[in-house]
């Protein structure tokens, strides 16, 4: 066997004994100075070591999951490099839930006295209680209402999955007088109410919103609301409403 052969032998040795998940091998010996000569310029040594470099800064760190709990989402590939600030991983902590409910500033108050509230599935069966654990420091500017956050303790023989949609009541003193409409009937907090024929403007407060409906207040009882949004109001003296 001649030293071409010799060489290219040792590379394919070397080659079979790289593990992706094991360490790199040690390069092989080098006899000669143009062998070292060849290594250098194809960069091999120095990439070698750059990755020796990375694989003793890797066992100086290890990463532990906060708390027992399921990995919702992955945003690193594995054997990728974590730089400082990136995120790896979103986990959600199993049977410690917690649920979004926007509350009107106006509102709120009965809401914080109260603090606990019921929550039910789909078939308005009950899935589990819950009492606010956090407010939120920031109004949400188009519906003037404030995220409050509940705990969710789920009812015996009842399982709570993460991303589940749950209805919330909350047991008031008082009671809000509410009408729900469409939502593509309000604009900017407003509402278009036929009155004596004329198109009028409404201010409204959102206390509540689900996909395709939200409750408001600021309307009175028996006002016709134009439900589809107008873009230009003709010229015309009167305006006449359909009932749906």
């Amino acid at each position: 066997m001649n030293k071409v052969d010799l060489i290219f032998h040792l590379i394919i040795d070397y080659l079979n004994k790289i593990q992706p998940t094991s360490s790199l091998p040690e390069l092989p010996a080098m006899s000669s100075g143009k062998e070292r000569m060849f290594m250098t310029s194809r960069n091999i040594i120095s990439e070698y070591f750059n990755i020796k470099s990375l694989e003793e800064r890797y066992k100086k760190y290890s990463y532990t999951a906060p708390w027992s709990g399921t990995v919702v989402e992955v945003f690193s590939e594995p054997g990728s490099i974590i730089n400082p600030g990136v995120r790896i991983a979103r986990i959600a902590k199993v049977g410690d839930f917690e649920v979004k409910v926007p509350i009107s500033l106006g509102q709120l108050d009965l809401f914080k006295e109260k603090g606990v509230a019921t929550f039910t599935d789909s078939k308005n069966e009950q899935v589990g209680t819950g009492k606010i654990v956090r407010i939120s420091d920031v109004i949400n500017q188009k519906t003037q209402s404030v995220d409050v956050y509940y705990s969710i303790k789920s009812s015996q023989n009842v399982r709570i999955f993460n991303g589940s949609f749950v209805n919330a009541q909350i047991n008031q003193m008082a009671t809000i007088e509410s009408m729900a409409i469409p939502r593509m009937a309000v604009k900017d907090n407003k509402v278009l109410v036929l009155e004596n024929f004329q198109l009028k403007s409404r201010m409204i407060e959102i206390v509540n919103t689900k996909p395709d409906t939200v409750f408001v207040q600021g309307l009175k009882n028996g006002e016709t609301v134009v439900l589809e949004q107008i873009q230009t109001a003709q010229k015309v003296s009167k305006y006449k409403g359909i009932k749906r």
